[in-house]
């Protein structure tokens, strides 16, 4: 059974997506998860707000959870690369109430996700940590992490020419834009 905090999550997911992110109100938010104001209160102290900075949080959950299933058993940080690529502009594409809040009221979403980047930066680089260790020696391998990070979450929001549901092209992208101007030592045994 679902949580008073799940029941409101998924109730203000329901509410942003009829009424935008920008009307959305608590009251709404109840009538969508059959939740009294004041319990929504109780467990949402900062009301509206923490509601959409918890729901947005949450969704990125969902997103990095999507990412991690996708890449499962993959030991290959180029392979990684390019399948979380894809499966990351798969999903967004198909968040149906992202795509809805960034056409109709993105003003209200952008500084929520902004201060969410730098926690996305942070997980991306840290799971990519073993794949470039073990790729390769590396100078600076944490600083490696947080450029092919910033590089996953650029293309993977705006790809610009590069068609990534074609896997030959996102390879190339990979070879040729992530994975090309690393200067690679040679692993000592």
């Amino acid at each position: 059974m679902a949580t008073v905090r799940e029941r409101v999550l998924d109730g203000a997911r329901v509410a942003a997506f009829k009424f935008s992110l920008q009307r959305l109100t608590v009251e709404d938010v109840g009538r969508e998860c059959g939740v009294s104001r004041a319990t929504i209160y109780r467990h949402f102290l900062g009301g509206r707000e923490q509601i959409v900075a918890d729901l947005v949080a949450d969704e990125l959950d969902r997103f990095l959870t999507h990412l991690a299933v996708a890449v499962d058993g993959i030991d290959d940080v180029a392979r990684v690369l390019a399948v979380g690529l894809m499966s990351a502009r798969e999903f967004l594409a198909q968040h149906e109430l992202l795509q809805r809040i960034l056409a109709i009221e993105p003003e209200i979403v952008l500084p929520y996700l902004t201060v969410a980047t730098d926690r996305l930066l942070e997980l991306i680089g840290g799971f990519l940590t073993p794949f470039v260790e073990q790729a390769s020696r590396i100078d600076d391998v944490e600083a490696t992490c947080e450029y092919l990070a910033r590089l996953f979450l650029s293309y993977a929001t705006a790809s610009g020419s590069w068609d990534l549901a074609d896997p030959v092209a996102v390879d190339e992208l990979i070879q040729t834009q992530f994975l090309a101007s690393f200067t690679v030592r040679p692993k000592n045994n």
